[in-house]
């Protein structure tokens, strides 16, 4: 991980990555502030998921300053299977 670099990751999430990844590919290459903005005021449900973690992301990079940061990478994953019994 580079100096500017922070990671978050979210488990167990019931979206589908699909979903995700329309919001994903919208703030993908983005600085921070202008994702932060996008995602608070999408109406997705995945909008909410996805802020969560990169405030996460920015709480990790806590030495970087705000404004020079930019979203580099962001891939959803497929969830845990769900068994209904």
């Amino acid at each position: 991980m580079a100096a500017a670099e922070a990671r978050a990751t979210q488990r167990s999430t019931r979206q589908s990555p699909y979903k995700m990844r329309l919001v994903i590919d919208e703030i993908r290459g983005k600085t921070v502030n202008d994702a932060l903005a996008y995602l608070a005021f999408s109406k997705k449900h995945a909008a909410k998921q996805i802020e969560k973690t990169l405030r996460s992301a920015v709480a990790n990079a806590e030495h970087a300053s705000r404004e020079r940061r930019a979203l580099a990478l962001a891939r959803p994953s497929s969830p845990p299977a769900y068994v209904p019994w």
